[in-house]
């Protein structure tokens, strides 16, 4: 039987959390409070887990605890990611609770992800195989190329969808792309096994981006989050774009003005709200996700036969789980 891959997730968060703090412990005593804070806030350590699926997928041996130290080195990568944007985004809470630099203060914030950084990159380093480095390297640089094109193009309905899908490829997809690689690394796959790898992980990020945003528009009562924040950030993921074209010639050149201006009330973020739900715009921005989860799910089946059948089910439930999420 196969586990559903929210069950999986659980299953496997012991194992994860131990790696995870293994590296934390490491990291010098000024910063480490603030590392175990914001490594401890809730996520779903979705990246390490994929590491660790692709790698039995392929035919990988754990070795002791093998291949989740590389993991939680993806894992250190990401939370100093989000680190970086609570502090560049000025948000006071990250999932519900007080974010990491309103408790330690941004200097030490910012200090804390850089010796996180440092930390995974040395875990990698250790493996002896300079692949390793190379694909974190890349997803970090990426990650950030995404993120400065994103504040670039705040308020901006320049680019349209084309732009957001370069954002999005590197601020998100980067890092789950390297997590299913590194996987693929640790278990000695081939040239052609790892471009299916890489082509799995990066259409798997884009969707999982493509929910999230969909999600934005969701009632807060399903979600936790503020309802219509990307609106309010300037960002121009799908529902936006879509109910902007929607508009005819005048009312869009108004949208245009007030969504660079970034100066929407709180009442006119709700109308927004709702007109983005009743014009079906989640629901088309869904759809437009799926594409990229039908890509991943066809990479998937090119995998070589030869490893473990139940980790390459799960990595199909993850498919799934990013096409219905609902937080």
């Amino acid at each position: 039987m196969v586990v559903p891959f929210a069950t999986l997730l659980l299953r496997e968060q012991p194992r994860i959390a131990r790696a995870v703090e293994s590296l934390t412990a490491a990291l010098p005593s000024y910063v480490r409070p603030a590392a175990e804070y914001a490594l401890n806030g809730g996520g779903k350590r979705l990246r390490p887990l994929l590491t660790v699926l692709v790698s039995r997928a392929l035919g990988g041996k754990d070795q002791g605890d093998g291949v989740y130290p590389i993991g939680a080195a993806i894992e250190l990568f990401h939370v100093a990611s989000l680190l970086h944007d609570d502090i560049l985004d000025n948000a006071s809470l990250r999932r519900g609770r007080e974010g990491t630099h309103i408790r330690y203060g941004v200097p030490r914030t910012l200090l804390t992800a850089d010796a996180m950084v440092s930390r995974a990159f040395q875990t990698l380093a250790e493996t002896g195989d300079p692949r390793y480095m190379v694909c974190a390297t890349r997803a970090v640089i990426g990650t950030a190329d995404g993120e400065i094109m994103e504040i670039a193009h705040q308020g901006s309905t320049e680019g349209g969808l084309e732009s957001y899908f370069d954002i999005i490829a590197g601020k998100t997809a980067c890092l789950l792309r390297a997590s299913c690689e590194l996987g693929a690394l640790w278990a000695g796959a081939d040239d052609a096994t790892l471009d299916l790898v890489a082509e799995y992980g990066h259409n798997l990020g884009m969707a999982f981006q493509m929910a999230d945003d969909a999600l934005d528009f969701a009632p807060s009562s399903e979600t936790g989050k503020p309802e219509g924040g990307d609106i309010r950030e300037g960002k121009l993921t799908p529902p936006i774009s879509y109910h902007m074209e929607s508009l005819d010639a005048p009312a869009r050149a108004e949208f245009v003005r007030r969504f660079a201006a970034r100066d929407f009330s709180d009442e006119e973020l709700a109308e927004l709200v709702r007109a983005i739900r009743a014009g079906g715009f989640q629901e088309r921005t869904l759809k437009l996700a799926d594409s990229f989860l039908d890509k991943a799910a066809a990479a998937l089946e090119g995998f070589p036969a030869g490893g473990d059948d139940q980790a390459k089910a799960a990595l199909a439930k993850a498919i799934e789980f990013v096409r219905n999420r609902s937080a």
